[in-house]
């Protein structure tokens, strides 16, 4: 009985062993991947540091900009994911690198779809876009009777431009509007920094979406515009990561936007500098008491373009004509 138990024992032993050998082996499988962190903005700040974060003594802007500076690659990649699950733009878009096998035919469709956009405006917002369109010349006309030998200290607005846009030497080029927050507020500067142009649908609610390039001002449905700030110097502006942004909408009968105004653009590390003309300045502050108006106007008649909807194209003879007098115009421009 002694031996017979001892052997039951040893077994028993052997058993076990081989059972802890045998998860110990399952749990270091080479073929297992750890779990990664979901990427999200609060594992970049975990990542960056600033999970139990205090600013310094005499925290500044420039030491702000600096610390996101390097989180700005992982918040890069986290932001052309979000984008481009959202299916508004497209990877080349988002990215500004050119997919290879791209051709003449890929560049004419491109073409094609922006003379489709020029001429696919939403018909309700028309009047109102007319009606600020000849409220922005007056403004910009009344800024410029400070100067009678220089009439370019203000322009009207007839496009607006993002902050991504370039020019042919790969240059941004940024766009500077004076606004007001209310109708009897005073005069400030902004920076365009996304534009959003609007659907051609007859939809209540259609989609606006973010544009990459110059869009004009007739298409644009809304604008996210950073506030400059004054510097030492009168004439001096700037716009940082922690400037104040705002959400506006073109053709408000409030009037927040004004007239555009040409500025000497210089960017930095951290920042962007704008430099006025003292007199550009002191027009800004001369701009009071205008409004738009609204309603009719004999002075200037409706005018006789045509535009074209995605309405305009039924299977009809009417939708035949106008589809030879949209080629028309395409081949035209």
């Amino acid at each position: 009985m002694g031996a017979a138990a001892a052997e039951v024992e040893a077994s028993t032993a052997a058993a076990s062993s081989a059972v802890d050998i045998g998860v110990g082996e399952r749990g270091q499988s080479p073929n297992k991947k750890p779990r990664t962190a979901a990427k999200t903005f609060e594992t970049i700040l975990e990542r960056a540091g600033f999970a139990n974060f205090e600013p310094p003594e005499g925290d500044k802007d420039k030491m702000a900009v600096k610390r996101l500076q390097h989180m700005a690659p992982d918040i890069v990649r986290l932001v052309l994911t979000i984008r481009e699950s959202e299916g508004f733009l497209s990877s080349v878009q988002l990215s500004g690198q050119r997919k290879p096998g791209h051709n003449k035919h890929n560049d004419l469709q491109r073409e094609l779809a922006k003379a489709q956009q020029a001429y696919g405006l939403v018909g309700v917002r028309e009047s109102r876009a007319t009606a600020w369109m000849r409220f922005s010349q007056l403004v910009a006309s009344k800024a410029a009777e400070l100067d009678a030998e220089d009439s370019s200290i203000a322009e009207q607005i007839t496009t607006f431009r993002p902050s991504v846009a370039r020019d042919d030497s790969g240059q941004r080029r940024y766009q500077v509007l004076g606004l007001r927050l209310h109708p009897v507020g005073e005069t400030q500067l902004g920076l365009v920094e996304q534009v959003f142009r609007g659907s051609i649908g007859r939809k209540k609610r259609a989609a606006a979406k973010p544009a990459e390039s110059v869009l004009p001002a007739r298409q644009c449905v809304r604008l996210h515009i950073l506030l400059l700030s004054k510097l030492l110097s009168s004439i001096s502006y700037q716009a940082t990561a922690l400037s104040d942004a705002w959400i506006v909408d073109p053709f408000d009968e409030e009037a927040p936007l004004l007239y555009q105004v040409p500025a000497e653009i210089v960017e930095d590390e951290w920042r962007v500098l704008v430099r006025l003309r003292p007199s550009a300045v002191a027009a800004a502050l001369k701009i009071q008491g205008l409004a738009i108006q609204t309603g009719s106007d004999d002075q200037n008649p409706v005018s006789d373009k045509v535009w074209f909807t995605i309405g305009s194209f039924p299977p009809t003879k009417l939708g035949k004509d106008n589809v030879e007098q949209y080629m028309e115009c395409c081949r035209r421009m």
